[in-house]
């Protein structure tokens, strides 16, 4: 199953499962004024809130806060450089 969805998504089960969850947590931190990623964490299946950080960094390269601090008008946008 895992060689049938890799070889028509690209992406293992895991990882397109990692990478919807962090796609979630954006979209949930963009609407907000100051995000309170402790509950983000916690809504969208994150361990706690360190997970959640260092899977920020794995996707975006940037801690949440420094994306929060660069977010623009569209919620999945990540600013590169």
């Amino acid at each position: 199953m895992i060689a049938r969805f890799d070889c028509r998504v690209g992406l293992t089960p895991k990882f397109t499962s990692r990478l919807l969850r962090f796609r979630k947590s954006l979209a949930a931190a963009h609407g907000v004024a100051e995000p309170d990623w402790v509950a983000i964490a916690t809504e969208y299946g994150y361990y706690d809130q360190a997970h959640l950080i260092h899977e920020f960094q794995e996707f975006a390269g940037m801690t949440p806060c420094e994306y929060h601090q660069n977010r623009t008008i569209y919620p999945h946008y990540i600013p590169v450089g």
